[in-house]
């Protein structure tokens, strides 16, 4: 079961089937009533114990599947734990929405991409369309999506009030305002409101393109997919050129929240950065990497993108300063630690391998190492490195 490797490339049939089979089991009924019982709770410790007595119950229920290729089900056992965090962070951003009904949570995740991740679109799509949910937070959620026609038919079903309200241009509600203008027809007025923005002052741009610039800074992958489509291949290309790379400042910092709703999960902008990239060509790909190579590196040091990782990490090593090769590397380690699978995968070995030899030698002797590693963090992380070099 091999993971992809890099942008567009087709993930193997086996990781297709096993995938899949280990998400139905995710979403049995009895599975996601757990999950759903102790979602809300806060205290870590009891948190932790409920999700290992719900993994353990699924890794159960796989490991009796009749008719698997015993390597398949050990492979289906090592991604159990982590399509598992990818289900509870969905239907812990649906529990907790704004005047969520819980009821929300009655629907299994089936929706996913080929590579291995919830698929946003068709998920959020059938959230904004349950009609029992609040319709404000119905249309909110399609307009920070950019379902237009979703937009269309809510916005005839919004009160006075409400349309008034959402008109309101402020601080994390630049598409809820541009959406709501534009069903107004009175993108003028948007185009006014935006044009103090600094943005809009060093690049004159329009209101759709603003609206894109906002999907960036927000990793937004349905907004940024849409605006693809919606703009000309000119007018999106300048806005990505320019500011793509602030999604890297986003996916570190979590400054910016659309409003109204919570904070998605990291892997949805993880999959954003994803679906920008697969659309460039690899030389702009490479120009947009090598403005924030390790953020984009931390980006990828997760399941499903660690064969992204280990590509561009060799074609990126050049660009990174030693003291985040040491961090890259650190992260690599304590994955290793927690027994995480990598797939066939040696990404310690493989990037220590590339690392210029300045770098390494700073790694492992600069005191500027125990600014970010304790003491003990750094000595096992030199032990680790001692160890990649005998092998």
């Amino acid at each position: 079961m091999r993971l992809i490797e890099d942008f567009n490339a087709l993930p193997s049939l086996c990781f297709l089937a096993g995938t899949q089979i280990v998400i139905k089991v995710w979403n049995r009924r009895e599975v996601t009533r757990s999950i759903d019982r102790w979602i809300h709770i806060y205290n870590a410790e009891v948190f932790n114990r409920n999700w290992k007595e719900v993994e353990d119950h699924v890794k159960a229920l796989i490991q009796g599947i009749q008719g698997v290729p015993q390597d398949l089900l050990q492979q289906m056992k090592a991604i159990c734990h982590l399509v598992g965090i990818h289900i509870v962070s969905i239907r812990h951003f649906a529990y907790f929405a704004p005047d969520s009904t819980n009821s929300e949570l009655d629907f299994p995740i089936r929706y996913w991409t080929a590579y291995g991740t919830v698929n946003i679109k068709r998920l959020e799509e059938q959230l904004a369309r349950i009609n029992r949910t609040d319709i404000g937070v119905r249309y909110n959620l399609a307009c920070n999506d950019c379902f237009d026609a979703i937009v269309e038919e809510l916005f005839n079903l919004l009160t006075d009030h409400q349309r008034a309200d959402f008109l309101t241009f402020d601080n994390q509600r630049e598409l809820v305002s541009y959406w709501t203008r534009r069903q107004s027809n009175d993108l003028s007025t948007f185009e006014n409101l935006i044009s103090q923005n600094i943005f809009v002052i060093e690049h004159n741009y329009t209101a759709h393109q603003f609206a894109f610039l906002y999907t960036l800074l927000t990793g937004n992958k349905l907004g940024i997919e849409y605006f693809l489509n919606f703009l000309s291949r000119e007018n999106y290309e300048v806005v990505a050129e320019n500011h793509a790379h602030l999604i890297a400042v986003q996916y570190e910092k979590r400054t910016i929240y659309q409003f109204n709703l919570l904070s998605r999960p990291n892997s949805h902008i993880e999959d954003a950065v994803y679906f920008l990239l697969s659309k460039l060509s690899e030389q702009k790909r490479m120009q947009f990497l090598r403005k924030s190579p390790y953020s984009f590196l931390c980006m990828f040091l997760r399941y499903p993108f660690f064969g992204i990782f280990n590509t561009y990490a060799k074609l990126l090593v050049e660009d990174l300063r030693w003291q985040h090769i040491s961090l890259l590397l650190n992260s690599i380690y304590r994955m290793e630690k927690l027994q995480i699978p990598f797939f066939g995968l040696h990404l310690f070995n493989d990037f220590w391998r590339v690392c210029p030899q300045s770098a390494k030698t700073d790694i492992k002797t600069s005191r500027e190492n125990y600014v970010f590693h304790s003491e003990s963090d750094f000595l096992s992380l030199v032990e680790r490195i001692n160890r990649a070099e005998s092998s």
